[in-house]
């Protein structure tokens, strides 16, 4: 029954390759989609370049009183997502726990240099870490940092907006995407109270609104001004969790309702969470885009053919599913099958030992009668020989 098992898991991963990179309709006039280069013509060797930058050992990154604390899932999302964009045609550039904002500068810029002169790319931005706003502006937070005052803010931090410049400039004619994973709710409410007392009231955990230029579009693990909920023990946030899961069984989706298909996925899984008051820490992910051309991950094929890939998707997943619940259904009849057997194997011990003491019992008794025996005739002989 496993040998079955893994041949179907088998079968279904090598029919999703099958799909991703080439799709031959042979039924009606038929469609064919090749590799991923989903922006014009599939003729048109497009680069992809992303810039996946992950911060999760935070030391000594202080915001006034408060001390940003380590996470547990950035490093983590950011491996993990530029795995799934080099299988999906980027060239990644991969940078964990940077400690400063001359770091992650160099990193932007680094990503700039990969983009084409022609300025005609997807270019895919990704942080996870630390964020916050001040004065309506989006701050990204390297692992060390130190701000005293306001005018620290700029010299400190990096700035979303600066990634965003960079792409409008070297990508004008190309597709941008930033993903933001910031903003945990880690940070108390009232972090920045010193801040407020001395009239600094724009210090905020949640981000701004960053409005996408053309051709762009900016995606925000949390809704503006919200915090994202923080999972303890699992190995990704629920926003990137989701967003991978969706990268990989849907790359032909459209990315607007790929990103919507992530949303309710976040939304079913925070829609119970609540803080320590009882308020609803359910997170709404969110989007803001001008993009100018349909973007697909994977190649963008036909709403009515998408559809009907992810239904067979999903039969094979329910086959598989149905394969394991039989599986543990046999599972436990064996092990029902064990523990009956073993009862009566303990019964049949029982009743043999039980058997065995009857039987030494018996023995005992017989061997009392036959003493008594003895001696009632020694005694006879005694008597007659007097």
């Amino acid at each position: 029954m496993l040998k079955n098992l893994i041949i179907l898991i088998i079968i279904t991963v090598v029919a999703i390759f099958i799909w991703q990179f080439e799709f031959k309709n042979n039924a009606g006039g038929g469609f064919e989609v090749k590799g991923y280069d989903s922006i014009g013509s599939s003729a048109e060797n497009i680069p992809r370049v992303a810039l996946v930058m992950g911060i999760a050992s935070y030391k000594n990154a202080v915001f006034g009183s408060y001390e940003f604390g380590k996470l547990g899932n950035p490093v983590n999302d950011a491996v993990d997502m530029a795995k799934v964009l080099v299988n999906l045609g980027f060239t990644v550039i991969l940078k964990q726990n940077l400690a400063g904002k001359r770091e992650m500068t160099q990193a932007i810029l680094e990503f700039r240099n990969k983009l084409p002169k022609n300025g005609r790319a997807v270019a895919l931005f990704y942080f996870s870490g630390h964020g916050f706003q001040y004065k309506n502006v989006n701050y990204l937070v390297p692992s060390q940092m130190k701000i005293d005052s306001e005018i620290d803010v700029e010299y400190e931090v990096l700035s979303a907006d600066y990634v965003l410049k960079h792409l409008k400039v070297a990508n004008a004619q190309g597709t941008n995407l930033i993903f933001l994973d910031a903003c945990r709710n880690d940070i108390p409410a009232d972090a920045f109270g010193r801040w407020n007392s001395m009239g600094v009231d724009d210090v905020k955990a949640g981000f701004a609104v960053m409005k996408a230029p053309i051709g762009s579009l900016i995606a925000y693990s949390t809704a503006p001004k919200m915090a994202a909920w923080s999972a303890t023990g699992a190995r990704n946030s629920v926003y990137t969790k989701h967003l991978l899961k969706a990268l990989e069984t849907q790359p032909n989706a459209n990315v607007i309702n790929l990103l919507m298909s992530v949303r309710k996925g976040v939304l079913a899984e925070t829609k119970d969470i609540k803080d320590k008051q009882g308020n609803s820490l359910q997170q709404a992910t969110w989007e803001h885009f001008s993009l100018t051309d349909s973007f697909c991950f994977g190649g963008c094929v036909s709403d009515d053919l998408f559809q009907q890939r992810l239904a067979k998707i999903a039969a094979m997943e329910q086959a598989v599913r149905d394969r394991e619940e039989a599986l543990e259904l046999e599972k436990e009849r064996f092990e029902q099958q064990a523990i009956t057997r073993e009862a009566e194997f303990k019964r049949e011990l029982a009743e043999k030992a039980r058997k065995a003491a009857e039987l030494k019992r018996e023995q005992q008794q017989a061997e009392k009668q036959f003493q008594f025996v003895k001696l009632n005739y020694r005694g006879r002989r005694l008597t007659n020989s007097a």
